[in-house]
């Protein structure tokens, strides 16, 4: 299986991200449900997905807030936020994964 690689700077409660550089991922986008309220309102829910790093674990990966996920070979720059509602950040082998909800981003420039 062939995996992307991005530069990604994880958000932990220390006062520094974790940067990461050129860091194997898989990000598998939650699902979507449509949703029909009790008053006839419609809506679409969507549930968490999960963020794997092929990494070996960092100081405080545990109590990551949120990822900052930059690529410039995929033009991808999205901000992926920790998600523990139902999920923990786990280890699976050489693989670190973690329960994502994926933010839209818009960078600032003047």
């Amino acid at each position: 299986m062939d995996f992307s690689k991005a530069n990604i700077a994880a958000h932990t409660h220390a006062d520094e991200p974790q940067r990461l550089t050129a860091v194997e991922y898989t990000l598998e986008d939650g699902d979507r449900k449509p949703y029909i309220g009790a008053d006839g309102s419609v809506g679409m829910l969507k549930r968490g997905g999960w963020l794997s790093l092929k990494t070996e674990p960092f100081d405080g990966w545990q109590t990551t807030v949120f990822f900052d996920i930059q690529s410039d070979a995929t033009a991808l720059d999205i901000v992926a936020e920790v998600s523990r509602n139902f999920h923990q950040p786990s280890q699976d082998g050489e693989w670190l994964r973690f329960p994502v909800i994926v933010r839209s981003v818009e960078r600032f420039s003047e």
